[in-house]
């Protein structure tokens, strides 16, 4: 007489219902959240987690979720790398660009390079003649003599560039061999006709109290903290 196996009811037992995974919904969640920078990297990792508990519990479901988490995650987490690296580019460069543009202006001005001194510019300095060049060469060298040293000057206002500037006018104490003078700068972070950054200087303006002011080019410079048309 045949027997059935004992555990043939145990069998028929329905199974019961799968659960969500509470971690692969934490995971997704995370990943969508691209406003918190480093949030989507977390959830990334949650993802990873939640489908190897899934894959080890057959009683939980979630892995599609998971997956996505991963996917998504990754994604963004490598889109806000890249325009991480890339804000700190700018603002590298526009922090050299400060502090570096008298040195620009100046020294060509001491080597007596006309070609050096307008490759310091962009806008009409770079296109200036050579008339224009040499003039305000010679009439640097013969005021003031050779260019030494400078700082920003703060007493008379920080430049501030504001969102969608192209340019903007900082504000410099320089030591030249014969006398320390103000000047200001201005720094042209983007060609308005094409929008590719440069950070180069588009004008500069010696304050002479006793003298004419010195200009390059003739009429191109802003005042301190004026805005750039």
């Amino acid at each position: 007489m045949s027997q059935f196996p004992q555990d043939l009811d145990a069998e028929f037992q329905p199974v019961g219902e799968r659960q969500m995974s509470g971690l692969a919904i934490g995971s997704i969640v995370c990943s969508l959240v691209c406003c918190v920078p480093g949030l989507p990297a977390i959830g990334a990792l949650l993802g990873i987690a939640s489908a190897v508990t899934i894959s080890s519990n057959p009683q939980r479901k979630g892995m599609g979720l998971a997956i996505a988490a991963i996917i998504i995650g990754a994604s963004i987490t490598a889109l806000q790398a890249w325009g991480g690296y890339q804000l700190y580019q700018f603002g590298q460069r526009l922090v050299d660009s400060i502090e570096e543009a008298p040195r620009q202006v100046f020294e060509p001005v001491n080597a007596n390079d006309p070609d050096a001194f307008r490759d310091a510019f962009h806008g009409p300095g770079a296109t200036a003649s050579d008339d224009e060049v040499q003039a305000f060469i010679e009439a640097v060298q013969d005021r003031y003599g050779a260019y030494r040293s400078h700082q920003l000057d703060d007493t008379r206002g920080a430049a501030q560039p504001g969102m969608g500037d192209e340019s903007f006018v900082q504000a410099y104490v320089v030591e030249f061999e014969h006398a320390t003078v103000e000047a200001d700068v201005e720094i042209i972070m983007a060609d308005p006709n094409t929008g590719q950054f440069v950070f180069k200087p588009g004008a500069v303006r010696i304050i002479d109290p006793d003298r004419d002011d010195l200009e390059f080019p003739p009429g191109g410079y802003q005042p301190a903290g004026a805005a750039t048309p």
